[in-house]
């Protein structure tokens, strides 16, 4: 009967560890995007990954073309730990850039119990930045135009009181 209990309590064991943390490859959205566009990044974690909030979370420097997110979180690596939901998608801003092109660095800190922080590398992803549309002028009618226009309109009343008297 122990026996059972144990290998019960083992397969138990490890059939939940297999939902442990993870977060899928990160996107820039949109990409390309204008100089007046927020860019996002968006990702999904798993159950044992939370962000932790905060007006500074993600840490974003631009050095350069290069910009490098920091993102503080939590990763517990022991399933037995994990309270959250299967899966979250995430959409964190990141904020609107000068027209370039970037290479984007997406770095995850965590502190793990007893152990020193971590920082793993989500991803390296290009971003490209074109400048921003702004005011397009409407092609207009110049002078010459407006004479081709109005000799136009002559000949054709002329030839509408050529063709009455007829």
């Amino acid at each position: 009967m122990n026996c059972r209990v144990l290998l019960l309590g083992v397969g138990l064991l490890w059939a939940s560890s297999a939902v442990a943390g993870f977060i899928s490859p990160p996107v820039l959205s949109p990409n390309p995007a204008t100089s007046t566009d927020s860019v996002n990044l968006e990702f999904t974690t798993g159950p044992c990954v939370g962000i932790l909030g905060g007006e500074n979370n993600p840490a974003v420097t631009v050095l350069g073309d290069s910009i490098d997110l920091l993102i503080n979180g939590i990763w517990e690596t022991n399933p037995q730990f994990c309270f959250g939901p299967p899966t979250l998608d995430r959409s964190i801003d990141i904020g609107s850039f000068p027209p370039d092109d970037y290479t984007v660095t997406i770095r995850f800190r965590y502190e793990p119990l007893f152990m020193p922080p971590q920082i793993e590398v989500l991803g390296v992803l290009d971003l490209s930045v074109q400048g921003s549309l702004g005011v397009q002028s409407v092609p207009s009618l110049n002078a010459f135009g407006l004479g081709i226009v109005f000799v136009l309109f002559l000949l054709l009343g002329v030839w509408g009181c050529v063709r009455l008297r007829l």
